[in-house]
């Protein structure tokens, strides 16, 4: 699922088969910002195991590695 704004409006668009984690009403609501939101991300990551609200689960102990590259115009 995706909500995002490209234009002066929201679209929201779903694909595939919904994971275990997913509210499926939250997708039948009028408002599209009210499908997917802060909350109900935060909600998916704690049922994955992962609290995304604690300082500690943006901190690595290990290296990261950043790869940048650029789409031709060709």
């Amino acid at each position: 699922m995706q909500l995002l704004k490209d234009t002066y409006k929201w679209e929201f668009n779903v694909e595939g088969n919904p994971l275990a984690i997913e509210d499926l009403a939250n997708y039948q609501k009028r408002k599209k910002t009210d499908r997917l939101n802060d909350d109900i991300l935060e909600n998916y990551m704690k049922r994955l195991g992962f609290d995304c609200t604690q300082r500690e689960f943006w901190v690595s102990a290990g290296n990261a590695i950043e790869y940048k590259f650029e789409l031709g115009t060709d």
